[in-house]
């Protein structure tokens, strides 16, 4: 008698039924207590592949507002006009009625008049761009929930990924708006200030103040690795998750290190990839790279957390019991 075959489901029925856990809990899964050194990341990394591919796709879906303001980017709603390249076109084109035409003259028309497309932007485009603006209501959430996800990866916990992720949201929502769009405005300052530093460096103040910009900057990205960790694990204010991410970022300093250096080569790797083949490089953030770096900051992060805000909490003996959690108090934890 032919056994019946249990037919096999796409992984993408997992990413979009909610009610999907996949295969169950995994009979052995790393250990709590190991290190986490170099060679777990990989094995963890390498391990979750398939979970960081969805929780990639998630985090872009999630945040669907970008797309939006990438398709108005795209000059696909403008409106496409001939016009002359150069700005003096306007003045020589007066002088040059009231001038006898002679050879030097046209040359000059022909240099000056040298047509060129240029964008008009619509109603549409301008749409387009507002609504990419709602980015600032959806990142917040979903990246407290992919958090969530990740950090139960580096725990060595058994992972439910649409439930842990979707009650990660739930539970965190209002906190993490608000910190989402303090991230945000942040960030965006901050490349901002970079950029026009790097546009107007050559002196020496100049140059420092480049200098001193980039390392504030590093020194943002590494208190990222913790804020959202922190918001989804304890219940703290946001004036309180900003001050333990400032100095959990100079504790843990040598793995924030590595951690920087990590995102930035796979940066680096995606910008190299890009110039080899732009559509490939072009796929490369919508497949692995946010989740990626998440992942990098998270288990960077998490081993510290775990020491300063945790262990002193949940250790003690029978003669001197572990102090109650005043501060941070526990959520999320089971």
């Amino acid at each position: 008698m032919a056994k019946n075959k249990k037919k096999k489901k796409h992984f993408l029925y997992s990413l979009f039924n909610p009610a999907y856990d996949g295969k169950g809990v995994p009979k052995k899964n790393f250990d709590p207590d190991a290190p986490r050194n170099l060679f777990l990341f990989f094995k963890m990394f390498w391990r979750n592949i398939s979970n960081l591919f969805t929780l990639n796709m998630i985090a872009v879906l999630g945040n669907f507002p970008v797309l939006i303001f990438m398709f108005g980017l795209s000059g696909n709603l403008n409106i496409e006009v001939q016009t002359a390249s150069s700005l003096q076109y306007g003045a020589f084109y007066g002088v040059f009625h009231n001038m006898p035409l002679s050879p030097a003259s046209g040359s000059l028309l022909g240099v000056y008049g040298i047509p060129a497309a240029k964008q008009i932007l619509t109603p549409a485009t301008y749409v387009m761009f507002a609504l990419g603006a709602l980015v600032l209501l959806t990142f917040g959430p979903v990246r407290a929930g992919v958090t969530v996800v990740l950090r139960n990866i580096v725990r060595g916990e058994p992972l439910f990924l649409w439930h842990d992720f979707t009650k990660a949201v739930k539970r965190n929502w209002k906190q993490a708006l608000i910190l989402g769009i303090i991230d945000l405005i942040a960030s965006a300052l901050f490349i901002f200030d970079i950029i026009f530093f790097l546009a107007n460096a050559g002196s020496f103040s100049w140059n420092m103040m480049l200098a001193a910009m980039v390392v504030i900057f590093i020194y943002y990205t590494m208190m990222r690795f913790y804020m959202y960790p922190i918001i989804v694990t304890f219940d703290l204010k946001l004036i309180k998750v900003f001050k333990n991410s400032l100095i959990l970022a100079l504790l843990n300093f040598k793995r924030n290190i590595a951690a920087v250096l990590g995102i930035g080569a796979l940066l680096f790797f995606n910008y190299y990839v890009f110039l080899l083949s732009m559509p490939l490089g072009i796929m490369v953030p919508f497949v692995i790279l946010f989740a990626a770096e998440m992942f990098m900051g998270i288990y960077a992060a998490w081993p510290k957390i775990k020491e300063t805000m945790i262990d002193p909490f949940d250790s003690g003996t029978p003669d001197e019991p572990a102090p109650p959690p005043e501060e941070p108090v526990f959520r999320d934890m089971g």
